[in-house]
């Protein structure tokens, strides 16, 4: 996965992506969770900044970047028809998945509401999650991720990302609110992490922000605020103005 650049991105709503994309640590299979408007949001920026041919930035004017998702050839979504996903648009896109690129350096396979995938259709996508392509990024949604059988889940990278509202840049965090929800917390200091680190190019705060991206994880995993708390604290208090 390239490096964005500063400026205006496709992922400035969903900052801890764009932290992951910055820092190479998004997986070649990335399942979006949360409320299918915002996951499905998310995956097609995602596959835009997957398949941008130069800056990664929203202006950019490189050919990927001027045709519609849905036409660019190194890009496959799926989507329920009408209610259900079968195990042929699978196919046809694992197929497609195996080729090389015809623009870029990746082939984009999404999936929205993956949940809505038959067995048979589920099973056949392990094929290639399984073994992919050096080339291939898999995007899959969902806001059941209990319909989503586990072996699927095990071989994607797992990112809630609902919540994670981008229109205007916080300027606290509450450490202290035993009502506030730890994982909004963690994405509002990351966002201020992010925000600063573009302003001042600082590698101290570059290192915050990585910490943060690693405690969302952990507390994805574990579920325990109490995790990183003074680490947190300790990132604000650097980045506030």
């Amino acid at each position: 996965m390239k490096s964005i650049e500063s400026g205006p991105q496709w992922l400035d709503p969903w900052p801890l992506l764009a932290a992951a994309v910055r820092r190479d640590r998004l997986a070649a299979s990335v399942l979006l969770i949360g409320p299918q408007a915002e996951t499905s949001a998310a995956a097609e920026a995602l596959a835009r900044v997957c398949l941008c041919e130069e800056t990664g930035r929203r202006d950019c004017r490189c050919r990927a970047c001027q045709v519609e998702l849905a036409q660019h050839p190194d890009a496959v979504f799926i989507r329920p028809d009408p209610k259900s996903i079968r195990r042929e648009a699978v196919a046809a896109a694992v197929e497609r998945a195996r080729m090389f690129p015809l623009w870029g350096r990746r082939v984009v396979v999404a999936v929205f509401e993956a949940d809505r995938m038959t067995v048979e259709a589920q099973n056949h996508l392990l094929k290639v999650l399984e073994e992919p392509p050096p080339h291939l990024t898999a995007l899959l949604t969902t806001d059941a991720p209990d319909r989503v059988l586990p072996t699927v889940l095990s071989r994607c990278q797992r990112w809630r990302i609902g919540g994670q509202k981008p229109v205007q840049a916080p300027e606290t965090v509450d450490f202290r609110d035993p009502a506030a929800d730890w994982g909004e917390t963690l994405v509002t200091a990351a966002y201020l992490l992010r925000r600063r680190y573009l302003e001042t190019g600082r590698p101290d705060v570059l290192q915050l922000w990585d910490d943060v991206i690693r405690l969302y994880r952990d507390w994805e995993h574990h579920g325990n605020p109490q995790m990183g708390r003074a680490l947190i604290e300790e990132a604000w208090r650097r980045v506030r103005p």
